[in-house]
């Protein structure tokens, strides 16, 4: 239990193992087949399916396994008898009763002892086992309660005379079953209306209270009431408003409980850490499901071992939701703002490349470091572009640097207007694709231009380029170096937007053409002949634009 509980509190409803892993191992989250009722003994699970299939799983080490098939149809309800394990009942879709002995204790085959068509034609709403002897009671949607009285192979062949009539039908009551329970000689029936109380030995029934109700409204035995000196089970009935009458084994009403107020108290979000434990992050992934009953902060508390699995179930929520709810959804989860940056350091120092690989020893990119794959790229992509102040971006700038995530970095250095530091560093990762409009990176002013020339010139001077790290080609030996970050790459780059003509004097100025190669003027003429096409081109469309007006005019 990770939750707090509240200290008036003195118990906790919480729901345990997810039967979810199971039901897909069973095959029985299909379309085509599904789960449609189960129950639970000391020794078993059992899980009824639309197929008429009844898989019964041992609850220790969830190892042995029994499949009973029936041919009357799906599985509408399941019991395992309460005192003897080896007894389970079960009612069909077509309203057939079939108890079955699984013959554990001699290893045998499981066997029907008896098929009860008593109900057949209707729905079975409810089933019940007498909490002492071999008897099953029977409710269905029109209100008849049938009890069944079984022979078993444990008893001989000489008990067999005691059951002469093996069904009997208890009573009929004003509306559907919608549940019977068994304790010391007496049937408690619920209906839609009221609630009754049978001695089935004396065949005598009783009404509780005096007021009638309209829904599916339950009853149950509590062993072990509260009576002066006598510990008698009590009788609880549910009543409309949120109400339960607490009533006395005479089938008294002794007091009305009002939980109201209580249950419309949010509930506690209280996730079983077994089921973590057991299956560890893929358990984590699978919590996305309850949200937003269960929260991040829960699963963080959960996985606070592991802060890896805590990661994996958060990026596992963002991408759960179209991606253009991501971001608000993010931005609703990050509180307080402290938060903000805890989730970014675990995205960057998880599924990551090492820093050694990103970032040199001076702190400087290496080259390509940018285009490393990264595990949780997108949630770190949604944390940098959520809306924070000028502090708060600061500190994940600085994370950015720090782990060489590169992409987030300079898309910062934009944000908080540092052009320069940014064009530093795409010099640095020497990847002339990161100078363009798209990325907003593009020079703006000729100091700009003047400012990445020299820098690049002085890294050439100062820092011999070497193949990347990740394997990208960047290197002198490389045949294609057109992308890489050279002061001639970017003088062809800047005599582009500005033009060839125009660049020149700058570039000659700024004294960065010592080493220009052919390759520059070659590149340049094109650039002149296409730009005297262009030219030519606008003329001409300029002139027949013309021409079509003045005819307009005449």
């Amino acid at each position: 239990m990770t939750a707090t509980v509240p200290e008036a509190s003195s118990h906790v409803l919480a729901e345990f193992d997810s039967l979810d892993p199971l039901l897909s191992a069973l095959r029985l989250d299909s379309s085509r087949l599904k789960c449609t009722c189960l129950a639970v003994s000391r020794r078993w699970l059992a899980l009824g399916s639309s197929g008429g299939g009844l898989n019964l799983i041992q609850k220790d080490g969830w190892k042995q396994r029994l499949f009973l098939t029936h041919k009357e149809g799906a599985i509408s309800r399941v019991a395992c008898c309460p005192h003897d394990d080896d007894y389970v009942a079960v009612a069909s879709s077509q309203g057939i009763v079939v108890v079955w002995e699984l013959n554990q204790e001699r290893r045998g085959k499981p066997e029907r002892i008896y098929v009860s068509s008593e109900h057949k034609g209707r729905k079975v709403t409810a089933l019940c086992w007498d909490s002492a002897a071999l008897r099953v009671f029977v409710g269905d949607h029109v209100g008849k309660v049938s009890a069944i009285k079984l022979n078993s192979s444990k008893q001989g062949k000489a008990a067999a005379a005691f059951v002469m009539f093996p069904v009997q039908v208890i009573t009929s009551v004003d509306s559907r079953v919608v549940q019977l329970d068994y304790m010391d000689g007496r049937l408690l029936i619920s209906s839609l209306t009221r609630s009754y109380l049978c001695d089935t030995e004396r065949e005598k029934f009783w009404k509780i209270g005096n007021k009638e109700r309209d829904g599916e409204y339950g009853a149950c035995f509590f062993p072990g009431g509260r009576s002066s000196g006598v510990q008698q089970p009590l009788i609880y009935c549910a009543r409309p408003g949120s109400r339960m009458w607490e009533v006395n084994f005479e089938g008294e009403v002794q007091s009305t409980h009002q939980f109201k107020q209580l249950l419309s108290s949010p509930p506690l979000p209280i996730i079983n850490t077994r089921i973590y434990e057991k299956f560890g992050e893929s358990a984590a992934r699978a919590l996305i499901k309850f949200y937003p009953s269960v929260l991040p902060a829960d699963v963080e508390r959960i996985c606070k071992d592991n802060p890896g699995h805590f990661l994996a179930y958060l990026d596992n929520l963002i991408k759960s939701k179209p991606e253009e709810q991501r971001l608000s959804l993010l931005q609703s989860l990050v509180q307080p703002e402290s938060l903000k940056l805890d989730w970014l350091l675990l995205a960057v120092s998880h599924d990551a490349p090492h820093p050694t690989h990103t970032v040199d020893p001076d702190g400087n990119p290496r080259p390509r470091s940018h285009l490393f794959t990264w595990g949780y790229g997108q949630l770190i992509s949604l944390l940098i572009k959520l809306p924070s102040d000028f502090a708060t971006k600061e500190k994940i700038l600085e994370i950015c640097k720090t782990f060489g995530y590169w992409p987030g970095y300079i898309a910062l250095c934009l944000q908080l207007e540092k052009r320069l530091e940014a064009l530093a560093n795409i010099v640095y990762l020497d990847d002339l694709h990161l100078i363009d409009d798209k990325n907003g990176l593009l020079p703006e002013t000729m100091e700009e231009w003047k400012y990445i020339l020299h820098l690049a010139q002085n890294h050439a001077n100062h820092h011999p380029r070497h193949s990347a790290v990740n394997g990208e080609a960047s290197s002198n030996e490389s045949s294609d170096w057109t992308n890489c970050i050279t002061v001639e790459n970017i003088a062809l780059l800047f005599s582009k937007v500005i033009g060839p003509d125009r660049a020149l004097p700058y570039l000659q100025d700024w004294k960065v053409t010592e080493r220009f190669s052919d390759r520059y003027s070659k590149i340049c003429d094109i650039m002149k002949v296409a730009e005297k096409r262009q030219r030519a081109l606008i003329q001409s469309m300029l002139e027949r634009c013309e021409r079509f007006m003045w005819s307009q005019q005449v």
